[in-house]
């Protein structure tokens, strides 16, 4: 099954809409996979909530982060990943 890439699932930037997190779609920025240093960053909707999920294998296990506020999510998202050294993905 191919992916598909519809335009108004993103943004100018290439980041997922507020649409697209709505209709269930998560951004996540994750680092190599390794069993001592996984790491990841996720950013998703439930309702009219935005939710940034941190997990780390080693230290604190997962923070989160809830707002309603889009611009407010994405700039915790992207200091999350500044944080963790970790790369954006799309699913």
């Amino acid at each position: 099954m191919k992916a598909i890439f519809d335009p108004k699932f993103y943004t100018k930037q290439g980041r997922l809409n507020r649409y697209a997190l709505a209709c269930g779609y998560v951004e996540r920025a994750e680092s190599d996979y390794s069993l001592e240093t996984y790491r990841s960053v996720e950013l998703s909707m439930s309702g009219s909530v935005i939710h940034v999920l941190t997990y780390e294998r080693m230290g604190p296990r997962r923070k989160q982060f809830c707002t309603n506020n889009m611009k407010q999510a994405r700039a915790v998202f992207a200091e999350q990943c500044k944080a963790l050294g970790v790369s954006r993905t799309r699913l």
